[in-house]
């Protein structure tokens, strides 16, 4: 998958204070998913990207 493809889909996913903070260690492009390790409920989240 293109960075810039998944990059897209999580934009479109994440919310906009998360999409900010989001950081290459949190992000696997094989499995086109994010995983975001604090949300505002203070629960882990994983985004998959389509």
């Amino acid at each position: 998958m293109k960075p810039w493809r998944f990059a897209d889909g999580v934009a479109d996913r994440g919310a906009a204070v998360d999409v900010l903070e989001m950081a290459w260690s949190q992000i696997n492009l094989d499995r086109a998913e994010w995983r975001i390790p604090t949300t505002k409920n203070g629960e882990p989240q994983t985004v998959i990207s389509p």
